[in-house]
């Protein structure tokens, strides 16, 4: 891996030549975003010379994650994909909408989020459902820390024990008994 600090010891034409031998045969797949305004302009004037292309949106370029719109349960008796790693942080109920808080890795590429549940009310009191929330990153390999807030709408499931999980791990349960009401995890 050729690191900045190597590239302002050799010349622009010389890193120009290792980065083109390096692209041709593959060896590159990514370079990270740019730290500060000498490697920017290393790779502008990389990408001008010799129309070199780094797949990675600059660094003043971040994602809006803010206008994630209102999701629908998925409901399927089928598989359901593992997906990829995220950390649940918190959910909550407001008025008929699911909202969980997520953070991942990430921050070139939109990721999605799928909620699924197989339509399915345990027999308890009060009534549980299970569902499955499931993260695809797209192969996205930036590294950013991204925090959002996914909202699910619920006004179709009656009131129940909301049990969430992942593939890795992660499980809450939200208490959807009483739907007039903000609740939380327990």
């Amino acid at each position: 891996m050729l690191s900045f600090s190597l590239a302002r010891l050799l010349s622009i034409s010389t890193v120009v030549s290792v980065l083109t031998v390096c692209q041709s045969a593959g060896a590159i797949t990514r370079i990270g975003n740019a730290q500060s305004t000498h490697e920017h302009t290393l790779r502008e004037n990389l990408q001008a010379s010799r129309g070199i292309t780094f797949p990675y949106q600059n660094s003043s370029h971040q994602l809006d994650v803010s206008k994630r719109a209102i999701q629908n349960i998925i409901i399927t008796t089928g598989s359901i994909p593992k997906g990829d790693n995220f950390s649940l942080s918190n959910s909550r109920i407001v008025g008929k909408q699911l909202q969980i808080d997520v953070s991942y890795s990430g921050g070139c590429r939109q990721h999605d989020f799928n909620l699924y549940w197989n339509g399915a009310y345990q027999e308890s009191f009060p009534p549980q459902v299970r569902m499955k929330l499931v993260h695809n990153a797209k192969k996205d390999t930036c590294e950013r820390l991204i925090t959002e807030t996914l909202v699910f709408d619920i006004q179709s499931i009656q009131p129940s024990i909301i049990r969430l999980t992942t593939s890795f791990g992660d499980s809450r349960s939200i208490d959807y008994t009483k739907p007039s009401k903000a609740s939380s995890l327990r």
